[in-house]
């Protein structure tokens, strides 16, 4: 069994990104998989909030003049799935829901984006200096989402743009001091002592929780009936539900940082990681999640239980049977 894991890839796990740390302070073990050995399960999952979320993500970089590089986007992952369809078939009914769903995930993500665009309008006292730019500082990376320059006060501000199906606290909640909000001022900080700014002030969370809603009967009805396209009569039903339910569905939070750049707190977590990071690549120097927090989290079994619930002797089989490895992926995200 020796022979086995020396003889196994193994990857480094620098730069730790905002995602690495967290997964490393929640389960060891999976984070060795994660980013050590690089496992994923070879069973195609979907999530269709993740990708309304990225559609979402793409919107809002792109800009209210640029939805038809958005539509573009989602039709190409259409056409690779399609594909994907006509040369494995195993889980061809599984991939055409997706595909379909794709097409429902944009209408939703560009009514959530104009309804934002609407509420929170720039004022022309704001200029982006970026958008999603993956940035490195040491052994830290992470990719930002957006930094903002107020021009009448000289100030930047970190804005980062969240998508939940929970309620917007289950995202707000304890923000601050996590390690995203972290690790991403540290690293805008150091970009913006090389860029001549001043350091940033603060985060601006665009925080907007998703309906279950989709474009259906209903609308083309009511388009009929208003002689508007079902699009339209779609987003009026989405308005609805967002002024029914209020800033607990839309909400664009200002927090001001209050506390050093850098913490004991801050320095103990990324010692311990850094640590983790260090170890020889073998599995059991990497402990398991004993208060079973990762074990089942949203509704969802942790992707490496089977491995973590046998003896080391039957991994061989299950690696081969159940899982796969990736290559890191590219820096940044979303072109």
């Amino acid at each position: 069994m020796n022979e086995f894991i020396k003889e196994r890839k193994s990857y480094d796990a620098y730069p730790l990104s905002q995602s690495s740390i967290a997964c490393a302070l929640g389960c060891e073990r999976n984070w060795f998989f994660r980013y050590r050995w690089h496992l994923k399960p070879k069973d195609r999952e979907f999530r269709k909030a993740a990708d309304l979320g990225t559609i979402y993500h793409l919107m809002m970089k792109k800009g209210p003049t640029k939805l038809e590089e958005v539509l573009k986007w989602v039709k190409d992952r259409q056409a690779v799935l399609m594909e994907e369809v006509d040369e494995f078939g195993g889980y061809s009914d599984e991939v055409v829901k997706h595909v379909n769903d794709l097409t429902d995930m944009y209408n939703r993500a560009k009514c959530m984006a104009e309804l934002f665009w609407e509420k929170f309008p720039r004022g022309e006292d704001r200029e982006t200096l970026f958008r999603e730019q993956y940035l490195e500082m040491d052994d830290l990376c992470g990719t930002i989402d957006e930094v903002e320059h107020k021009i009448s006060t000289n100030t930047i501000s970190i804005r980062d743009t969240k998508t939940t199906t929970r309620e917007l606290k289950a995202v707000v909640t304890g923000y601050r001091f996590g390690i995203q909000a972290r690790l991403y001022r540290l690293l805008v900080d150091d970009w913006a002592a090389k860029n001549g700014h001043k350091s940033p002030s603060g985060f601006i969370l665009d925080v907007v929780r998703m309906p279950n809603i989709k474009l259906c009967g209903t609308d083309v009805k009511k388009a009929n009936k208003l002689h508007i396209t079902p699009a339209e009569a779609y987003k009026m039903r989405v308005l609805e539900w967002y002024e029914d339910n209020g800033i607990a569905a839309m909400n664009c939070v200002a927090m001001p940082f209050e506390e050093p750049i850098m913490t004991d707190e801050l320095d103990r977590v990324l010692e311990t990681v850094r640590d983790m990071a260090n170890r020889e690549p073998d599995p059991r120097n990497y402990s398991r999640d004993m208060s079973r927090r990762c074990c089942y989290k949203f509704n969802k079994q942790c992707p490496f239980h089977s491995l973590c619930d046998m003896d080391i002797s039957l991994w061989p089989a299950e690696l081969h049977r159940e899982y796969t490895t990736y290559e890191k992926v590219e820096k940044g995200v979303l072109s």
